[in-house]
Formats: C-alpha cells, structure tokens, sequence
C-alpha cells in the first residue's frame, strides 16, 4: 500500500478496492488450485512438489512486476490498470499456485496426526518470523531518516 501510495500516486481508497478485489478473487482461485493440485497426476516428485518448480519464477516475476518503479511517470489511469493486473495476477493468481501445493505437502509428507500438526506449526513460525523480519528490514531500507519514501529501493 505504501508503494501504490506514497510512489505512484494512487489513492489508498483504490488501493482498498484493489486489495477487496483481490481478496474476494482468493475465494475462488483457492479452491480452484486446490482442485487442480489435488486431481494433478502423481509425479516421481508427488502431486504438490511440482507445482513449487513450475510458479517459482511466475511468481518471483509477478511480485517484480508489482514494485515496478518504471510506471511512475505514467498517467494515473495507466498506472492503476497496471497495479490491478499485476497485483491481481502475483496475490490472486501465481500467489495461490505456489502456496495451496505448498500448504498441501504436510498432508502428504506424513499421515501421522502429530507429525502434521508439527509441519504446520513449524510453518506457521517460519511465516511469522520473516513476516516479523520484513516489517523491520523494508522500512530501513526504503525510508530516508526523515521518513521520506525511496522508490528505486521498493524495486
């Protein structure tokens, strides 16, 4: 949000918009993945693991695309039909394809109750601790001293 709104100029009401939009398109594209893993014919590798290969790239494509400092100088109406597409594309889309295998792997790597309720905890931990990182890291790198945004830093 602070991308789209203190670099490129867009108003936090679209931004909540976009984020709603998304949000509710997560509803379907969840299931959806799920549905597509879950019928994904067996590989040496199983069902969920090749997914993880397959949407690295998309996915570190797509959150590139989402920070892209490049549009800065567009006219607004371009750069918010830019941040729909490429936000939708890396949360809705390419997000929910790496994460829904990736969610799914505990289910597969055990059928011992304990040993997934493990998988997941250590799951969730991991998550919480780089979300804990980012939210300390990000906010050195891309203000200055005086609190104003570095947008070549976002990207």
């Amino acid at each position: 949000m602070v991308f789209y709104s203190n670099v490129l100029g867009v108003s936090p009401a679209i931004i909540g918009v976009l984020f709603g939009v998304a949000r509710l398109m997560v509803a379907f594209t969840d299931v959806g993945m799920g549905a597509i893993a879950d019928n994904s014919k067996t590989t040496a590798n199983g069902k969920f693991k090749p997914w993880l290969k397959r949407i690295a790239i998309p996915v570190g494509v797509a959150s590139l695309m989402m920070y892209n400092i490049f549009i800065m100088d567009w006219p607004l109406t371009a750069k918010i039909i830019y941040i729909f597409i490429s936000y939708l594309l890396r949360r809705s889309i390419c997000y929910t394809a790496i994460n829904i295998p990736y969610g799914s792997l505990a289910s597969v790597i055990t059928s011992d109750p304990t040993g997934r309720a493990k998988l997941s905890t250590f799951r969730a931990i991991g998550s919480s601790l780089t979300a804990v990182i980012i939210s300390f890291v990000v906010p050195a790198v891309v203000y200055t001293q005086g609190g104003q945004v570095i947008p070549t830093n976002f990207f």
